[in-house]
């Protein structure tokens, strides 16, 4: 992951983002990098598509669906519950997770260490996470509400949840738990069929706008038909949780 870069005020024309990115791309070298990838916000999308030659894969917008609008949904099948401490138990069932989990085409490709980390011993507490069963499948949902010119949006910022990943049930059961806590749920078009779930519950892309670019770095280590699939964002896996602007 790349871009993004903080400079203190004084020094915002003084030419260091470009020093410090072509710092960053040299380091990425020498680790074998040979794909950067990123979401740079409207002031630095000309810069590094223009000058840094980074290609847009796509400029979306978050699905978005007020809570109102949310019927209630029941299974007594479909337990979510809060994990208050995210133990030994929740790491190896999370373990188990991931070897099952199925490959997609262009993904953040992730580890336990990532997600605790990223979401369990996050310094400033930012996530709730919740574990949920459906007979015998088992899941793990990485949620944030965040306060709005005056409303709570609830984000599903992160989920894995077996090698089938969330059904129409599993997902009206989410909203349902959570719409008396939020006014608006905004996601991203996650994994698998979750975008396509999304569209049937009703949400649409009225969002906030993010643009999703890249850079490759090594030419050669890349064939032209892996560079096309990266360029596509059909086939890109993507939460919120894999920009840390989340």
């Amino acid at each position: 992951m790349g871009i993004h870069t903080v400079l203190a005020p004084e020094f915002r024309d003084s030419g260091y983002i470009l020093d410090l990115r072509n710092l960053m791309n040299d380091m990425a070298k020498d680790q074998d990098i040979c794909l950067i990838y990123g979401f740079p916000n409207k002031n630095a999308r000309p810069v590094v598509e223009k000058v840094e030659k980074y290609q847009r894969v796509s400029l979306f917008n978050a699905y978005e669906l007020e809570s109102a609008k949310v019927p209630v949904f029941q299974n007594p099948q479909i337990e979510i519950k809060k994990v208050e401490d995210f133990d030994y138990f929740h790491i190896f069932q999370l373990s188990e997770l991931l070897e099952s989990s199925p490959h997609t085409k262009v993904a953040l490709e992730k580890t336990v260490n990532y997600y605790l980390t990223r979401y369990v011993y996050h310094p400033h507490k930012l996530y709730d996470i919740y574990r949920i069963s459906y007979g015998d499948q088992i899941g793990y949902l990485f949620g944030k509400f965040f306060g709005k010119e005056g409303r709570t949006y609830f984000h599903i910022v992160d989920y894995i949840f077996g090698k089938d990943g969330i059904n129409k049930d599993i997902l009206d059961s989410i909203l349902s738990c959570f719409k008396e806590r939020c006014d608006m749920f905004s996601f991203w078009k996650g994994y698998m069929n979750f975008e396509s779930l999304l569209q049937e519950a009703g949400f649409e892309q009225t969002g906030f706008d993010t643009c999703l670019d890249v850079k490759f770095l090594d030419q050669e280590k890349l064939s032209s038909c892996q560079k096309e699939t990266i360029l596509d964002f059909k086939n890109w896996s993507l939460v919120m949780g894999d920009s840390d602007a989340f």
